[in-house]
């Protein structure tokens, strides 16, 4: 079995496994946007940059627990720096659950709760048609992390009568490898920061569809070399300045809910 394969089934068990939890069946948003990228990679000891900053459409499916996205874009090449055209496919998968601290405060219509969540990301850049950079790899970042965070509801009934924001801001740990590299070991440690705001209502268009409208913020860090002690470990979860970033995200989506 290929990687593609590989990186596609567990997108997939993941997706059943919330089928099956009933997660699927509640409250659920499908929007599109435009994704804002910032990735700049160096691979190894060389000195060729995977450098991508262009605009992406993106395809999210979300409920307040679950949030998958798809997103491809290209970009065309700047032959001025020797950057060559690229191409990018982003997916992104974060799932788990809400503890309910409070539903109300002061009689207002306004909850907050800590959401826990893991997350599988899958991130291809790969060369367009460049004879001049022909023999370098792409690049194929898989990473798996858990954390959580603080999130909040309110319901504006002032505004629609069925209008609800959700904001969930969440810190996440775990691990990533590039699976072009050929070293026996090429685990790193990984962390990622998600800030996402959704605001929907409830059924408008044939009193079946509501409408969602989404921000999304997502910043990706990792280190440049495999964990050798513990106190690297710690400082990857507690100093995240401490951990190079290497991606930032910036999404607007709008949709439909049902």
């Amino acid at each position: 079995m290929g990687r593609p394969a590989i990186i596609a089934m567990i997108f997939i068990l993941s997706w059943l496994h919330s089928v099956a939890q009933g997660e699927i069946l509640k409250t659920t948003s499908m929007t599109v946007g435009y994704s804002q990228s910032d990735f700049r990679y160096l691979r190894g000891e060389g000195t060729f940059f995977y450098d991508y900053g262009s605009d992406s459409p993106v395809l999210v499916l979300s409920t307040e627990k679950l949030f998958l996205s798809i997103g491809y874009g290209t970009q065309q090449a700047t032959p001025l720096i020797g950057q060559p055209s690229l191409m990018m496919l982003d997916v992104s998968f974060r799932m788990g659950k809400n503890i309910n601290l409070f539903s109300s405060l002061a009689q207002l219509p306004f909850g907050m709760f800590v959401p826990l969540r893991s997350n599988v990301d899958y991130l291809r850049v790969a060369i367009r048609n460049s004879e001049a950079h022909a023999g370098k790899p792409n690049i194929n970042l898989l990473g798996v992390t858990s954390g959580l965070g603080v999130g909040g509801r309110i319901q504006l009934e002032n505004f629609h009568p069925t209008l609800t924001v959700v904001a969930t801001l969440v810190s996440s740990v775990g691990i990533l490898s590039d699976l072009s590299e050929k070293q026996e070991s090429v685990l790193r440690l990984a962390r990622t920061t998600d800030f996402n705001v959704e605001a929907r209502t409830g059924p408008l268009l044939k009193d079946r569809y509501g409408i969602t409208v989404g921000f999304t913020f997502r910043s990706l860090r990792w280190t440049n070399e495999n964990p050798e002690s513990f106190k690297e470990v710690m400082q990857a979860i507690g100093q995240p300045s401490r951990v190079p970033k290497r991606r930032g995200q910036v999404l607007f989506r709008i949709g439909l809910n049902w």
